[in-house]
């Protein structure tokens, strides 16, 4: 059942609210509490918890941008960021995939980083191979604008806010 809010979602509202006041209570995690946790619960829906849940246990994913180059010089970006983290997390809805990732980071939770990477280029594999990807690639190939297309090879990673978050939170 998806009503468009985590924090609307009755019983999950209810335990990230619960793990909140204990936190705030505990000696060892008081300091990590922040005023604004109350607010962020209210504004993730079910999917973006599931994928902070994610993200808090490997801290970082691949995350693959397209450049399409044009023959009359420059380029375009036609995808600044995909990642298969809602597929991952078997979220509801994956194709929101951008909405979701870019509701994170408005929220300070997570940075998308098109400027770093991983050393291990294999890491990229999954989501070069993703069927949204490959068709992507087709549409570029046969368009008679486009000279060639490059990848970006960043990473999306939480914050230092998103894992006191996922501590005080998400349990």
């Amino acid at each position: 059942n998806h009503d468009g809010s985590y924090g609307q979602s009755g019983k999950r509202c209810s335990r990230s609210g619960s793990n909140l006041l204990a936190s705030s209570m505990k000696k060892d995690t008081k300091w990590n509490v922040h005023p604004a946790f109350v607010d962020i619960i209210k504004q993730l829906t079910p999917d973006e918890a599931k994928e902070l849940k994610y993200l808090n246990s490997v801290q970082d994913i691949p995350m693959l941008g397209i450049n399409a180059h044009k023959h009359s010089g420059g380029y375009t970006t036609v995808i600044p960021f995909f990642t298969n983290l809602p597929e991952i997390c078997n979220c509801e809805r994956p194709m929101d995939y951008e909405k979701q990732i870019n509701n994170l980071a408005r929220l300070g939770l997570i940075e998308v980083n098109s400027t770093a990477g991983f050393v291990d280029k294999t890491k990229y594999e999954p989501l070069k191979n993703h069927g949204f990807i490959k068709t992507s690639l087709i549409l570029l190939e046969n368009n008679e604008n486009v000279s060639r297309y490059t990848f970006i090879e960043g990473m999306i990673e939480l914050t230092a806010f998103g894992k006191d978050f996922c501590k005080v939170c998400l349990g």
